[in-house]
């Protein structure tokens, strides 16, 4: 049965999210061990705003949120920098130190047309990104890491002054994964919504499967218990961008960011700056 999980902002949900698996998720064997999942699972918030669910007992690294947003935004992968913020991710690189299912350089050029799709035709329903390629996910195989989203969807509201966001993944991992792709994503939600001169609208997140693994159960209930009591930000994360920037425009302040060389920053990408602060700009 789909399930549909439904509030204002991410970091709101997210303990539901995890309580409602603990409680209804059916016990499943994967290739990493047992899981407790649901199929078919939606969550819609009326907001991409304060999609990080920090100070909820969850102990998220908020390097980890920046350097994957601004990674997917600039159209571009960096391993070593990855793996130098979060050593666990070296199991997913592959023999020549690449990342098979990078998200960023997959997005890449695909979301200039997004931008010209929707600048165009205010009511168009063609402003899709596709993540997962029949290419190479279908004809290649035993990598150590395929994409788990397999597309992103964006249309502007009914008065052509918000952009939503759909985000269709094939599985998530609840613990892992969730609060992490809900972050970055919805930076590019409100990243393209300031290219657009738009505001942020909605967020729809369907995952195929969304479990937690047996693992993780007993860690969840840090944050079930804790529900309510996020923190804010000192600077609010509302992506990067300007109204009528190009979408190049935006990769090469995405870059900028990284490397920690970019001029009179906004709040919020003085919010990724404090957090790559005291990683070292990229040589």
């Amino acid at each position: 049965m789909a399930r549909l999980i439904d509030g204002r902002y991410c970091r709101d949900v997210y303990p539901q999210v995890l309580e409602d698996l603990r409680r209804r998720g059916q016990r499943r064997p994967s290739r990493n061990g047992l899981t407790y999942a649901l199929d078919d699972y939606t969550i819609h918030v009326e907001s991409p705003l304060f999609a990080l669910p920090t100070g909820c007992g969850r102990g998220l690294n908020a390097r980890i949120a920046a350097a994957e947003a601004i990674q997917l935004i600039g159209g571009f992968s960096d391993p070593d920098w990855l793996v130098g913020i979060a050593p666990s991710f070296k199991k997913f690189l592959e023999p020549n130190g690449h990342f098979w299912g990078a998200y960023g350089e997959r997005v890449a050029d695909q979301l200039d047309f997004v931008v010209d799709k929707l600048r165009d035709d205010p009511w168009s329903r063609q402003a899709v990104v596709t993540l997962w390629s029949s290419h190479l996910d279908n004809h290649y195989r035993n990598k150590a890491d395929y994409p788990c989203t397999v597309a992103l969807g964006f249309s502007l509201g009914p008065r052509h002054d918000s952009l939503n966001m759909r985000v269709t993944m094939r599985s998530n991992d609840a613990w892992l994964g969730l609060p992490y792709d809900m972050f970055q994503f919805t930076q590019l939600q409100l990243t393209l919504a300031n290219v657009l001169g738009v505001v942020p609208g909605t967020y729809t997140h369907t995952a195929w499967s969304m479990h937690l693994y047996h693992e993780h159960v007993n860690l969840s209930y840090q944050v079930t218990d804790r529900a309510g009591l996020a923190t804010e930000e000192r600077y609010p994360d509302l992506g990067i961008g300007h109204d009528g920037d190009s979408f190049d425009d935006v990769r090469q302040r995405a870059r900028a960011i990284r490397n920690g060389s970019v001029a009179l920053p906004t709040d919020s990408e003085r919010w990724y700056l404090d957090t790559f602060a005291d990683l070292g700009a990229k040589s």
